[in-house]
């Protein structure tokens, strides 16, 4: 069964780990020919957040169990800083691209 993929959906993805198969939620980053380039998130109290260090992988299109739906940004979970010398407010990193979504709490 071939499936479609949507740069940057989501999916869930069965990979082996030891004598067992895991899932994990991971980003559609690429698409070519039969294989898929994930980018993994991980677990985190109730959610998902992007884990610090990038954890990428090429995969065959059939290590997809299933496609999810577009994660939802946790508000309650962003923490602010405040610099008390300048007084200045921090650009929120949700509002930053080039970070790929560090620090973004995400329920699936």
């Amino acid at each position: 069964m071939r499936l479609n993929f949507n740069l940057g959906g989501f999916v869930e993805v069965a990979l082996p780990c030891s004598k067992n198969r895991k899932l994990f939620v991971a980003e559609v980053i690429d698409v070519q020919e039969d294989e898929v380039l994930f980018r993994y998130m991980e677990a985190a109290r109730g959610g998902f957040k992007w884990p610090t260090v990038e954890d990428v992988s090429w995969e065959h299109h059939s290590s997809v169990t299933r496609h999810l739906d577009n994660p939802v940004l946790d508000i309650q979970k962003i923490k602010l800083d405040f610099d008390f010398i300048t007084g200045e407010y921090p650009v929120l990193d949700i509002l930053k691209s080039s970070n790929h979504g560090e620090n973004q709490s995400f329920v699936v």
